[in-house]
């Protein structure tokens, strides 16, 4: 055994391992005492191999300190290597605006209604807690603090300092225009806080959905006259008095799109600009219908839910032109004479629904839409329709005749119907040249009565005859049929199905009782 020596220091270089002979190599076998005289032999072994050990421990120690210094001196020069490094990666020449787009991203998901605005491991916070570059993007755009989505379910849950975390994401949206959905449930000091700060902001709001208790409509009055940039609202309110907002909204010169839902429903009505406006969808009576349809000029989508019920507004004179009208979507009680003083020429889309459906059988006839105001509508403003609803109706033959002959360019056709009995195989004249429905391509009936099955399938089959020049509808892709009757095809009107798939027209037809 043998410690090498380094020629130059003196110091130790290795060590060169040569175990002594064994004196008494009998004895590793058995369980025999040594004799004296090996007991002495291996007395002088055990001296020389420990006089060994006390050489080669202190220079371990001495080595093991040299190495741990030398692993401290490589892990250091390692992380000032990498950090330089890292000053080279492409990443660093990453654009701030494409980082911005990747931040927009990791934005919520979550429906407004789920949404905890006051979560602060979700983005934008958490964007600020990542790098200081990070957080200078994220701070400076704005357009990740332009969306305040504060529901009333989250404030049920106990956070502190929620004014401060309102009055940073604020102040990070600085004067870009802001989207605010309040929905508040109590009248509480932190509730009126956080509506008394977003009310400082008023001349940011570029659009507004607000539920909240009639209470704090007062905390709103600062706002009359500071939305410069609102241009989307929607209230939602419960027992209002009209004194607490009537003019609040009345100026608003980009405001283009309105949602009124009030419950219950009053003549009152709040001042609005509805004469700029081009979207509005609103719960009514039809004398107040009527009143603010008389002041929407430019309207281009409208969405009403009107009461049938009395009213001191008198009902008007003429007729109402709407020019710019392309959508109509009204939810009824029963009374249509809504549309037998309106007058729309350039319509589009008309949906007309019943606000609750007949449920026996039996009073279909006495719950449905009496069609003639429908009628008289489309004769009067001969619009050029693309898509026809109309839920829960009454119809007489002639009238749905008449309404197939009033709609050349509707694309999209749903019925809720009923009458004794549905033809179709009066529709299809053989001899004819004139397409009565050249634009059809979907086709959808609920027929609350008996049908004519073999005549609804000659209806469909004659697309097919003739290169389909004699067919009332020519470019029918897709026709859903539901009987209220029920339907058992025989074999021959499930073969004339089959064909018609087979030649690419999507059709069914199903029965649904309807209770």
């Amino acid at each position: 055994m043998t410690l090498l020596s380094c020629t130059t220091c003196r110091k130790a270089a290795g060590y060169h391992l040569s175990l002594p002979t064994p004196p008494c190599p009998h004895l590793f076998h058995c369980n025999n005492s040594p004799t004296e005289e090996e007991a002495k032999l291996i007395h002088g072994v055990i001296d020389q191999v420990e006089h060994e050990l006390d050489i080669l421990t202190p220079e371990i120690k001495r080595l093991k300190r040299i190495v741990k210094d030398l692993e401290r001196a490589r892990d250091a020069l390692k992380s000032y290597s990498l950090q330089h490094k890292a000053m080279l990666l492409p990443i660093r020449r990453f654009p701030q605006e494409l980082w911005e787009t990747i931040f927009t991203f990791c934005l919520p998901s979550q429906t407004p209604e789920d949404l905890d605005f006051w979560d602060t491991t979700q983005a934008p916070w958490v964007l600020t807690h990542v790098c200081s570059r990070w957080r200078s993007i994220a701070m400076g755009y704005v357009r990740l603090w332009d969306n305040i989505i504060i529901n009333a379910k989250p404030l049920k849950r106990s956070k502190k300092n929620r004014n401060d975390l309102l009055r940073t994401y604020l102040e990070r949206a600085g004067n870009h225009p802001i989207r605010v959905r309040l929905h508040l449930e109590y009248d509480r000091i932190e509730d009126r806080a956080i509506l008394s700060r977003l009310v400082r902001h008023s001349h940011h709001w570029q659009s507004l959905e607000l539920k909240v208790p009639v209470a704090l409509f007062k905390l709103m009055l600062p706002i009359s006259g500071r939305l410069p940039v609102l241009q989307k609202l929607k209230i939602h309110v419960q027992h209002y008095r009209a004194e607490d907002i009537s003019e609040m909204f009345s100026v608003a010169p980009m405001l283009r799109d309105a949602r009124f839902v009030v419950v219950p429903f009053y003549d009152i009505y709040p001042s609005f600009p509805f004469h700029q406006l081009l979207r509005l969808a609103g719960t009514y009576n039809v004398e107040l219908a009527l009143r603010v349809l008389s002041q929407t000029r430019r309207l281009e989508d409208c969405r009403l839910l009107v009461h049938d019920r009395g009213s001191h507004i008198p009902m008007p004179e003429a007729i109402i032109s709407l020019n710019h009208l392309r959508v109509l979507a009204i939810d009824v009680e029963k009374d249509l004479r809504i549309l037998d003083f309106i007058h729309l020429p350039c319509l589009e889309s008309l949906r007309i629904e019943i606000l609750e459906r007949p449920t026996p059988a039996s009073e279909f006839r006495d719950g449905g839409l009496k069609v003639a105001p429908i009628l008289r509508l489309l004769h009067r403003s001969s619009p050029p329709l693309s898509s026809l609803r109309i839920q829960d109706s009454f119809w007489t033959e002639k009238d749905f005749n008449t309404l197939l002959h009033t709609i050349p360019t509707v694309r999209e056709l749903h019925v809720s119907l009923v009458q004794v009995l549905l033809s179709f195989s009066g529709l299809v004249d053989e001899a004819s040249d004139h397409v009565l429905l050249p634009n059809l391509e979907a086709l959808s009936l609920e027929v609350h009565s008996q049908m004519d099955t073999d005549g609804l399938l000659d209806f469909l089959e004659s697309r097919y005859r003739n290169g389909g020049n004699s067919s009332p509808v020519i470019c029918l892709r897709q026709c859903r049929i539901r009987t209220a009757a029920r339907f058992q095809p025989s074999v021959q009107t499930r073969v004339r199905l089959e064909k018609l798939k087979a030649e690419g027209m999507d059709v069914s037809i199903t029965d649904q009782r309807y209770s």
